[in-house]
């Protein structure tokens, strides 16, 4: 029995990158009603979406509901009848009576910490979800460093309706006949969806916390990232450019970051100098309109590299981690970047010499291709 129609399974923190995947999603099946779970202070990003039902599982009503439903379990015990009942949450329930259940989240597959990989709780959640046979779109696998992590989600693939990579890398490390690589979901982003700023002519620099996904205490500010940056913002003020830095995500302290980095530089972000804008303080269309007024873009953020690619601009890669860099090598073997622990050893002539100089990547045919995550969905949504 389904009491939903299609459950969306993605990471819904205010991420700009994340929230353009469900964006390009709903508006791509406009007739079918999607659900999906997150905390209530997210809720209005997504209010523009009428195809799409946003659950807030830290709601007072649902937060007791669930909590009464799990203890039917223990009711059981009480009358003697042993039974064993997932504990369900909020998405749990919506996800089991879902007619359809789409992952659409780029990179969730990672291990986390050095230790060896176990089954846990939250791997018997991931075999319960696999048995719904999801779809699972536009995601990378890793970083692992594990091999029966890798081997536990080959298994969880095999019971997925599709996987589909936007890396090659990732897609070569399994196989079956719903394994699919096709380029980034975002390719496919149309460029009229965007609210201009008045500003124009500047160099967009997309900031990142390089500790956003460490389990230890990392402090950005003493990274050869954090310093390099400040280096080449006063290199380039000094040419008499104009810097915009862009947050796309507060949770993960882009904020931050930005704040600390201005606060270092000892410029007035209100002067035209250095602008600072965050995601989700301005609208998505808000935030694509920097990319479409900016001259060049230095992208850490990965989603940032991908959206200045599709905006036809100059773009110089500052990798964080082994994801951007399949992308760069796969697409665009030969280019120009560096990697955030040892970008300080790179010249900033040599960088400003990119973002003026640097190739642009033609995304037509990505555009195209990038449609390719969506071929068996089509088959059932469309």
């Amino acid at each position: 029995m389904y009491l939903f129609h299609t459950c969306i399974r993605a990471f819904v923190k205010g991420n700009l990158g994340d929230d353009l995947f469900i964006y390009t999603l709903c508006q791509r099946y406009p007739d079918t009603k999607f659900y999906i779970c997150g905390e209530k202070q997210y809720r209005a990003l997504f209010l523009p979406l009428k195809n799409l039902t946003y659950v807030a599982d830290d709601s007072f009503l649902i937060k007791w509901f669930f909590r009464g439903l799990n203890c039917v379990p223990i009711l059981f015990n009480m009358i003697g009848k042993k039974k064993r009942i997932a504990k369900l949450s909020c998405f749990n329930f919506i996800s089991r009576f879902s007619r359809y259940n789409i992952l659409i989240s780029g990179s969730l597959f990672m291990e986390i910490g050095d230790e060896t990989f176990k089954e846990n709780s939250f791997t018997r959640q991931e075999k319960r979800y696999y048995r719904r046979r999801p779809y699972v779109l536009g995601c990378n696998f890793g970083p692992y460093h594990s091999e029966a992590y890798r081997q536990f989600y080959e298994g969880m693939f095999k019971k997925a309706s599709q996987v589909s990579f936007r890396d090659q890398y990732s897609c070569g490390l399994f196989s079956g006949d719903n394994i699919y690589y096709a380029p980034d979901i975002l390719f496919g982003l149309e460029q009229e969806a965007v609210l201009l700023p008045v500003y124009k002519d500047y160099i967009l620099i997309s900031v990142l916390n390089p500790g956003k996904d460490s389990l230890d205490n990392f402090d950005y500010r003493k990274s050869d990232y954090f310093r390099k940056l400040e280096e080449f913002i006063q290199y380039a003020i000094n040419k008499k450019e104009k810097i915009v830095l862009l947050g796309f995500c507060n949770f993960q302290r882009d904020d931050m970051f930005i704040h600390d980095l201005v606060q270092k530089i000892g410029i007035n972000s209100e002067t035209h100098d250095i602008i600072t804008v965050c995601y989700p303080d301005i609208t998505y269309k808000e935030a694509l309109g920097y990319f479409t007024n900016a001259k060049a873009v230095i992208a850490t953020r990965y989603h940032a590299m991908i959206i200045g690619w599709v905006f036809g601009r100059r773009v110089f890669p500052i990798s964080y981690n082994e994801k951007m860099r399949h992308v760069i090598e796969e697409l665009t073997p030969g280019m120009l970047y560096a990697e955030t622990d040892t970008v300080n050893a790179i010249n900033n002539d040599i960088i400003y010499s990119a973002l003026s100089e640097g190739t642009v990547l033609s995304g037509e045919l990505l555009k195209t291709e990038a449609a390719g995550h969506f071929h068996k969905l089509d088959l059932v949504l469309k």
